[in-house]
């Protein structure tokens, strides 16, 4: 997904709009598109209409080709002679958005990018245990063996499972585990992994696919308070005298001069505790965009946050510079 960002983000703007959706892709998701590229069809200039014409007909095929374990879609397209078209087939159902401009909107596969990281799963019951590894919410591939919990068998099992599982995934290295277990045997489970990690308590009658659902969402949670700590780290930095750019413009101007490693933004859907804020910023949607498209053409990380008081008073957004 980084890749790809950074892929789309340096396509070089030109005469020609580009045209960027998040759909579902049902029969909800295939009308709002229709509507919308009829009213986004009438604001582009004759000269660009071919050129939009060529993405919309090429965005028409995504529901031919819908993949069973994909909802929804992001999909960026730019017709005429610079033309590119990419799309990115997501796990988790989006709020319907297509729009036209001069960039691609990338806020919001960059805030799906941020909320699903790369964790694996390690669900252990009595009578069973399984590997699971999720890449965006999406359930990528699974492991899994049926012996006695505590048995010599189950050990053996276990070591053998997870070093399968290192192998598949020595290219995309984890950086977050979960153990999934009932409480009677949560404690042995941690001792026996030899390395720490995030626990959570389930009920042994609890099916996988409930239990996979409790893990993407455990992670999601994590991220944000991960992602809520960041921003509250930097006002602080600032409170303390030392430079860290705050609010929209200087955070634009401080990405555009490749003088930020990091960028934290305010989700563009907050919750009650920002609403102020975007009641104060027309704007707020082409800032979105404008920031991660400078953020991800020059590899700089990204954090939203969904709900932060201290970053909506400080306009929403920050940066972390550089060091000098």
């Amino acid at each position: 997904m980084d890749a790809l960002l950074h892929q789309i983000a340096n396509q070089e703007p030109n005469h020609d709009p580009v045209l960027s959706c998040y759909l579902n892709l049902d029969n909800e998701g295939r009308q709002y598109f229709e509507q919308s590229v009829s009213q986004l069809r009438n604001g582009v200039g004759s000269a660009q209409r071919q050129s939009f014409d060529e993405c919309v007909h090429a965005a028409r095929h995504l529901w031919k080709a819908k993949q069973a374990d994909s909802p929804a879609v992001a999909f960026f397209a730019r017709g005429g002679q610079r033309m590119f078209f990419y799309q990115a087939p997501l796990a988790r159902r989006v709020v319907h958005r297509v729009s036209s401009a001069k960039i691609p909107s990338l806020y919001g596969l960059s805030e799906i990018r941020d909320n699903y990281d790369r964790f694996s799963l390690l669900h252990i019951l009595g009578d069973h245990t399984m590997l699971s590894h999720f890449e965006l919410g999406r359930l990528e591939f699974q492991l899994g063996f049926r012996s006695a919990f505590r048995s010599a068998v189950w050990k053996e099992c276990l070591m053998e499972c997870m070093r399968r599982f290192a192998d598949r995934n020595g290219s995309q290295p984890n950086s977050q585990w979960l153990l999934a277990a009932p409480k009677e045997i949560l404690g042995d489970c941690r001792s026996l992994l030899r390395r720490p990690v995030e626990c959570i308590e389930i009920d042994a009658a609890a099916d996988p696919a409930s239990v996979q659902e409790l893990a993407v969402e455990h992670f999601r949670q994590s991220e944000e308070l991960q992602s809520r700590h960041f921003a509250k780290s930097l006002i602080e930095r600032s409170k303390r005298g030392l430079f860290v750019p705050l609010g929209p413009q200087p955070v634009l101007e401080a990405l555009a001069a490749q003088n930020a490693r990091a960028l934290v933004l305010q989700a563009r859907t907050p919750k009650d505790l920002a609403l102020r804020w975007i009641r104060q910023d027309p704007d707020l949607f082409s800032f979105h965009d404008d920031a991660v498209w400078l953020a991800k053409r020059h590899r700089v990380h990204v954090e939203i946050v969904e709900e932060s008081a201290l970053l909506a008073a400080s306009g929403g957004s920050a940066c972390l510079p550089v060091k000098k």
